[in-house]
């Protein structure tokens, strides 16, 4: 036998062999090929298909391996991979696209020069590090510790749980909500930096001041200052749950003082035991717009045959001023001075010969006195007048007494304020 296969390297029998040297010669015969094709099975030596065949590479329709697949050198794979089970890559992967229906779970460093980009819950269940830039256009939430080596910028919603580390800038263009506490060295507002220590913790605690309008303002609070109801020395005025202010003096410089003209209203008190201040009408104190004053008819009292001592009674003619007439009393309306005066003239109705004394009285204080000789059944006649200070509510009264006589007779009384220029002072 004379020829072999070019692939295998099988004998091929010739027409001319002798049938039985090419069955099982030792050499070139169907023996020797079966074993050589055999070999090439050999699960320790084998044989591989790194060389040209006969008809180019090997390809398969379907490639079934029920056990390991061993690639020493590159593969490629033009169509899909499906990997039923786990998928170890010890070496460097190169991916174009890589789609995971399930979870993925990576051992080591994951390192991605590209864009992430999660339509779902993106989870890290220990740290991560980004040695870039991280973007998130959704809302964020950290339930865990948030350590910034570098800069935060957020343009939405930031919401922090937990505690959270930034050693470098924060910048939130957005609304940022923290439930737990901010630790700060200062807070610095509208690009304004104060260089104070800022704690907000409910109340604002300052260390420093609080100032505004660019530091020209200081805001004041009740450790500079505290305020009282009561007429209390450096204290701020309080209100009392009347409404009231209360105040011992009120002390003016001077200034704003009008020159000339008249007020439509003076401020006092009612009286001395007023603790108010009221006003009143200018015509309530100083000169009058008309004239105070009472003109009273005066009744003389009989007195009797056998003499006495009685008061004369007042009616009033005019009476312009507030003054009280009342039987035999004339009350004042106002502290001032006054200027008191009036005539008399009667009978004396009895035989006898004396003097009438008149006395003119403010409460138990005389003021003017007179005497006028009665004479057996005939005339007598006189006059009072007085001037002077006198207080609100003054009484005055007009006496008569005689020995033994009786009389009759009457007169006038007139009763005027007279306004001074430094009247109340």
């Amino acid at each position: 036998m004379s020829d072999l296969s070019p692939e295998l390297n099988l004998a091929l029998a010739v027409d001319d062999d002798d049938t039985a040297d090419y069955l099982d010669a030792p050499t070139n015969s169907l023996r020797s090929s079966l074993l050589v094709l055999d070999g090439l099975f050999n699960a320790t030596t084998g044989h591989n298909h790194s060389g040209s065949h006969q008809g180019g590479a090997l390809q398969f329709q379907d490639l079934s391996v029920g056990r390991d697949l061993n690639v020493v050198g590159a593969s490629t794979l033009h169509g899909p991979v499906h990997a039923y089970s786990n998928l170890i890559v010890d070496g460097d992967s190169t991916l174009n696209t890589l789609t995971v229906n399930s979870t993925t779970h990576l051992v080591g460093a994951l390192t991605i020069d590209g864009a992430i980009n999660s339509g779902s819950t993106l989870t890290v269940t220990t740290d991560l590090t980004v040695g870039r830039n991280l973007r998130v256009n959704g809302a964020t939430t950290l339930v865990g510790l948030l350590t910034l080596q570098g800069g935060l910028t957020a343009s939405g919603t930031l919401a922090i749980t937990g505690a959270a580390s930034i050693s470098s800038n924060l910048t939130v263009g957005g609304a940022a909500t923290i439930s737990g506490v901010i630790t700060g060295l200062r807070l610095v507002l509208n690009a304004y930096d104060g260089g104070n220590v800022l704690n907000v913790g409910g109340n604002a605690v300052a260390s420093g001041y609080f100032y505004n309008r660019s530091g020209a303002g200081r805001c004041w609070d009740n450790i500079d200052f505290t305020f009282d109801q009561a007429a209390s020395g450096g204290t701020l005025v309080q209100r009392d749950g009347n409404g009231y202010v209360n105040a011992s003096y009120i002390n003016y410089t001077g200034g704003g003082v009008v020159a000339g003209g008249k007020p439509t209203h003076v401020l006092g008190r009612s009286s001395v035991g007023d603790t108010y201040l009221r006003w009143w009408p200018t015509s309530a104190i100083g000169p009058p717009i008309s004239s105070w004053y009472v003109q009273a008819n005066i009744t003389c009292p009989a007195l009797s045959n056998n003499g006495g001592n009685q008061d004369a009674t007042f009616s009033a003619v005019v009476n312009q001023g507030g003054f009280g007439v009342s039987g035999t009393i004339i009350t004042l309306p106002r502290p001032g001075y006054y200027a008191i005066s009036g005539g008399l003239q009667g009978n004396n109705l009895t035989g006898n010969q004396e003097q009438l004394e008149i006395r003119l009285f403010n409460g138990g204080t005389q003021l003017d006195f007179m005497n006028s000789p009665l004479k057996i059944t005939s005339y007598w006649g006189g006059y009072f007048s007085w001037q002077g200070f006198c207080n609100a509510g003054d009484q005055i009264h007009l006496n008569f007494r005689t020995s033994f006589d009786s009389i009759s007779g009457s007169g006038e009384i007139i009763v005027a304020f007279i306004p001074t220029a430094d009247y109340n002072q």
